[in-house]
């Protein structure tokens, strides 16, 4: 009900939903925070209380000080108010072994509001984090070099609250069941907010802070920026003057990926776990960027060779539209993606199509477009149309969605 109220076009700097829900994982089952399902499983209660915890070891608030709403707003010039928001999922439900309850504590920065009431809108400069093209990139690189080549990871949990929130004080609103047991003073206060001292997600100026701290810390460290690939979080480090010793590193909204050869990537990747504070792994070995997977192999002339695919992906967006749509039934194949001529289908289309309303096409044809973004262009035209309808979406549409998805199945 909720997610009209995010949309880009009315905040352009705003993080919307559906983004901070891609960024839960590769694939991430969304779950309201009150659903049967979220409340009756205690991994999905331990994340919940994992993600607050977190907030106050970073320092995002002070849970026993929280203030009276209407008392900052008399005596605090220039506050800003806005509700906390728990997103909560099962990550990377394509992956069996990987699936985990994820919670993220996300400010709904579309909705900040001024003391009189008043919607704040900021014209922020932001820094866009990099596109798939520099993971391609970061891939290629690892296989340029030589045999020694890797590609490393360095996640930094909780990115944006390291980094201190600037501007004007700001103040959040949160629900009493999302208040943790031990929190002190707010059954006292009919209004109760808290001061934020950090870029929480959600914040407008959150992504900025860290954005800020990120290329200033590279900078520092005598990162080279990458600037002719239009890439904003593109850099390299020169550790000798031979090109084949240059590192390559791109930054994601709070992670990092790592590329030359072994020693040297290893080399680079110490600084930066120093420098911004990497969670701990048992392997750093990078093998997929969300739902990106890549793997390498020798080649019979000694160089090795470079496989990108989204094969996991792949089959569980096929798998959940045969679950949703035709009740656990295969999808029959289809040779080529779109009709030649949409009207030359049989009238009778939507006897043999399952309907589909313009939110499951936004849905669907979402997951056929990652697929051609990343390595199934033959799906672009179908996901394009697809995508352009969505609006004014009609039943006969359905057969366009239909048959993409047919043609997806009989080749992945």
């Amino acid at each position: 009900e909720k997610r009209d109220s995010l949309r880009t076009e009315d905040v352009p700097y705003h993080a919307t939903l559906q983004e901070i829900r891609r960024s839960l994982g590769a694939v991430s089952k969304v779950f309201p925070y009150g659903s049967k399902i979220a409340q009756e499983d205690p991994n999905a209660e331990m994340a919940v209380t994992k993600e607050m915890d977190q907030l106050i070891s970073k320092g995002a608030f002070d849970p026993d000080n929280p203030l009276s709403e209407r008392w900052v707003k008399a005596n605090v010039q220039g506050a800003r108010f806005c509700d906390l928001m728990l997103v909560i999922s099962i990550k990377n439900v394509e992956t069996v072994a990987l699936q985990r309850w994820k919670a993220r504590a996300v400010a709904r920065g579309d909705m900040l509001r001024g003391a009189s009431g008043e919607k704040i809108i900021e014209d922020l400069q932001h820094i866009t984090p990099a596109s798939l093209e520099a993971t391609r990139l970061g891939f290629f690189w690892e296989v340029i070099v030589g045999p020694e080549g890797v590609t490393l990871q360095g996640d930094v949990e909780g990115a944006y609250l390291t980094a201190k929130l600037v501007g004007p004080r700001t103040f959040i609103r949160i629900s009493f069941q999302h208040r943790q047991k031990g929190w002190n003073g707010w059954d006292r206060l009919m209004d109760p907010v808290v001061e934020v001292f950090v870029g929480l997600y959600g914040l407008p100026r959150g992504d900025t802070c860290w954005g800020g701290k990120a290329q200033g810390g590279m900078k520092a460290l005598k990162y080279e920026k990458v600037e002719d690939t239009g890439e904003e979080s593109l850099f390299l480090k020169r550790w000798t003057p031979k090109i084949v010793d240059v590192v390559l590193v791109v930054i994601y909204p709070d992670n990092f990926q790592i590329s030359g050869k072994r020693l040297l990537a290893a080399k680079t990747h110490m600084e930066l776990k120093d420098r911004f504070g990497f969670s701990d792994e048992k392997n750093f070995a990078l093998t997929d960027v969300i739902g990106f997977e890549r793997e390498t192999f020798p080649m019979p002339d000694g160089r090795r060779g470079l496989l990108l695919h989204q094969t996991s992906f792949t089959e569980h967006a096929i798998r959940r539209y045969e679950e949703k749509y035709l009740k656990g039934k295969g999808l029959k194949h289809a040779s080529t993606p779109v009709a030649q001529s949409e009207e030359t289908e049989p009238e009778n289309i939507s006897t043999r199509v399952p309907e589909h309303t313009g939110s499951d096409a936004a849905s669907v044809g979402g997951e056929i477009n990652w697929a051609a973004r990343g390595t199934r262009y033959d799906l672009a035209l179908a996901g394009k149309r697809i995508t352009q309808r969505v609006s004014a979406w009609e039943a006969p549409d359905s057969a366009l969605l239909f048959r993409a998805m047919q043609y997806w199945k009989a080749t992945k």
